[in-house]
């Protein structure tokens, strides 16, 4: 017979245990397997998903329903739909009206280890896996590059204003940090990289280093912030009216479709009540 105090923990991390492992997708087949990333103490790991979904593929308003939006404060949530954006959390198991879209995106690339971005990376196909240190930025493309300069309406404080992006990219900054007790805080900020490619010495840990890259525009009110738990998944999509910052990362008009990013925490590490092989399901699994 286990002590009060033991059984209760017990039964709090099995059923915290089932919750991480439980997959977001009931597509047939094993689960995809993959080895267990070695952490540092203040990593987590993350799994993102891009999907296409139809215009009106959420008609009667059905799947906001199942969505918690309350996570941002009510003047964020503003600011964020005033550009075109719509977020919120939800839970181990995706509602059904966008679950079936992930069996697109069944193959798994493991991203912990070397570069943020392959050339090759399809963003439609293959689901991204991040092992992300606390505070660091790791970007995620959400838009393929734009041959023809994009022209972006910014809503910033009830004045609207343009800005003109030449071979512009949308992309999510992406930063966590471990909360100690198995959850972490998400933040995802909204920029776009655009122009040619330019060289600046950058100083850094006391020294200068040569900085390679295109100029970025990232917009900071627009941060999106999220207190997950393993197993939760953060979305980021367009508004049901396709409008400015959230038109250009996720309106696809030419094709009658949009895209919705997921964003997953499969694992931490500052958390004694899960094993980490318990959070390793991938976002969706399909077999050939």
């Amino acid at each position: 017979m286990l002590p009060k105090g033991s059984l209760y923990r017990f039964l709090l991390c099995f059923s915290l245990w089932m919750a991480g492992c439980a997959p977001l997708s009931t597509a047939p087949g094993d689960p995809t397997e993959l080895p267990t990333p070695k952490l540092s103490a203040d990593s987590v790991v993350m799994e993102v998903a891009l999907v296409k979904v139809p215009d009106d593929w959420d008609a009667g308003g059905q799947f906001w329903r199942e969505v918690d939006e309350q996570q941002l404060a009510a003047d964020s949530r503003r600011r964020l739909q005033d550009n075109g954006l719509r977020t919120g959390l939800v839970g181990v198991l995706l509602p059904d009206v966008i679950r079936s879209y992930l069996d697109n995106t069944s193959t798994v690339l493991d991203l912990s280890a070397g570069e943020d971005n392959p050339d090759q990376l399809d963003l439609f196909s293959q689901q991204r896996r991040l092992q992300m240190r606390a505070g660091k930025t790791k970007r995620i493309d959400v838009t393929a590059p734009s041959p023809q300069g994009a022209v972006v309406l910014i809503n910033d404080e009830d004045s609207i204003r343009a800005m003109k992006f030449e071979k512009g990219i949308g992309l999510m900054e992406l930063r966590a940090w471990p909360l100690g007790d198995g959850r972490i805080r998400l933040e995802a900020t909204p920029a776009i990289e655009h122009g040619e490619v330019r060289q600046q010495w950058v100083s850094g840990q006391g020294t200068w280093v040569l900085d390679v890259n295109r100029p970025r525009q990232s917009f900071e009110s627009l941060t999106i912030s999220a207190t997950m738990s393993p197993g939760q998944t953060t979305l980021v999509t367009a508004t049901p009216e396709i409008k400015g910052l959230g038109g250009f990362f996720f309106g696809l008009p030419a094709s009658k479709q949009r895209s919705v990013l997921l964003i997953r925490l499969a694992q931490t590490q500052q958390d004694d009540l899960f094993t980490p092989p318990a959070t390793l399901q991938p976002i969706a699994a399909k077999t050939e």
